[in-house]
């Protein structure tokens, strides 16, 4: 995707290291939400159910976030679920980090919720794996 909007155009406001975090940081909570789908598909009995349960998740946390649109644009009550998406933090962090602003507060979220979500699902996907085997 980021060679593809280099393609288009995107330019980068900053330098190699922070592109390769930025990379970085989307992995680790790409990783993390692995483990949510590795326990959903432990319980569901069709890949097929697994797909589209993992829309489910995926539709409200990504279009419930910040990633499209700004937050400050939405309505109050969806302000509040926006500004606690983890999607959101990982999103701000990976702008600034592409084109400059603020970095540490959102990167510091967005990696304690996905070592929250791993800490969580992982043991979870684990049992629930060796319950079924």
């Amino acid at each position: 995707m980021l060679v593809f909007g280099v393609v288009l155009g995107f330019r980068f406001g900053t330098g190699p290291v922070a592109v390769v975090a930025a990379l970085g940081l989307v992995m680790v909570f790409a990783f993390a939400l692995c483990w949510v789908f590795t326990a959903l598909a432990m319980v569901v009995k069709s890949p097929r159910s697994v797909q589209g349960l993992g829309a489910l998740v995926m539709l409200p946390i990504t279009f419930g976030s910040n990633v499209f649109v700004p937050a400050s644009t939405m309505p109050s009550w969806l302000r509040w679920f926006v500004e606690l998406n983890p999607v959101s933090k990982i999103a701000d962090a990976v702008r600034g980090l592409l084109v400059g602003g603020p970095v540490a507060v959102p990167a510091t979220a967005g990696l304690v919720a996905a070592a929250v979500i791993v800490v969580i699902f992982a043991p979870l996907a684990v049992a629930l794996y060796q319950r079924r085997t």
